[in-house]
């Protein structure tokens, strides 16, 4: 996608909006629903296993199109920007400290035991394969198959992953996707929670730059999952901590910056 994000392009971005957040999420999913079906009336599949597969494709669709929706940016004129790896290119600096106060990895125990819940998932559906001719279903096996082996393959990535996932110094930050942020560019670090239906709790670190796309419409620049990392729960204080320390260090010395 090559264009300026300017009124000249609108149309173009509109156009690629569409086909990025609708047309390819949802066409594979149509598809494989398709044959889903010809196999239901082919008498292959039950109809349960074709209810079960429509729903879990379209939730699957439904995914990958937020996912996609979280490289656009609407604009206050109703317009969509582009704006996937670019919104905090003006925001990265050179000046990364040769040391760091804090360093967060990711937590063997956590991730351990969310390998371990993707292994069982993923024994779920090779034993209902297995027990096909018993059970009567397909699709519902290797769906469940599915799910099962990237979340044990995901995790496992995780588990051997021995660099930082999050950095602090007294002048800024690091993460792997945005690098180095000074905090003269952070307009503003939060967490936001989200619990699911089992009391689980989700937390992410949400982070909103100085003079990007996303400060026009009050929203985060960048989350990251902390959940899945050791000392999670100190994340939030550090950051204020080092904050207000840099905000008055340069209240006391306003000639040092």
């Amino acid at each position: 996608m090559n264009y300026t994000n300017d009124d000249a392009d609108k149309s173009i971005r509109q156009r690629n909006f569409i086909i990025t957040v609708y047309l390819i999420p949802f066409l594979p999913v149509i598809g494989i629903c398709s044959l889903i079906y010809f196999g239901f009336i082919s008498k292959v599949i039950s109809q349960e296993d074709m209810f079960v597969g429509i729903v879990a494709l379209s939730s699957l669709g439904a995914l990958g199109s937020g996912s996609n929706k979280k490289k656009w940016l609407k604009m206050p004129d109703g317009t969509f920007h582009y704006v996937q790896n670019t919104s905090h290119s003006k925001n990265t600096t050179v000046n990364e400290p040769s040391s760091y106060e804090e360093e967060f990895y990711y937590s063997k125990d956590v991730i351990i035991w969310s390998s371990f819940q993707g292994a069982i998932i993923l024994c779920v559906g090779i034993f209902m394969g297995i027990n096909y001719a018993k059970i009567k279903l397909i699709v519902l096996p290797s769906l469940i198959t599915l799910t099962g082996l990237y979340l044990t393959f995901h995790n496992l990535r995780k588990l051997f992953e021995h660099k930082p996932q999050l950095k602090l110094a007294k002048s800024g930050f690091w993460t792997k996707d945005l690098g180095f942020i000074h905090w003269d560019d952070v307009k503003r670090v939060t967490l936001s929670q989200m619990t699911d239906g089992k009391g689980n709790t989700t937390t992410y670190l949400e982070i909103r730059l100085k003079g990007t796309p996303f400060e026009l419409v009050n929203q985060p620049d960048h989350r990251i999952l902390i959940s899945d990392l050791k000392h999670s729960e100190h994340i939030g204080m550090k950051i204020t901590n080092l904050m207000d320390n840099y905000s008055e260090q340069n209240n006391q010395n306003p000639s040092k910056n």
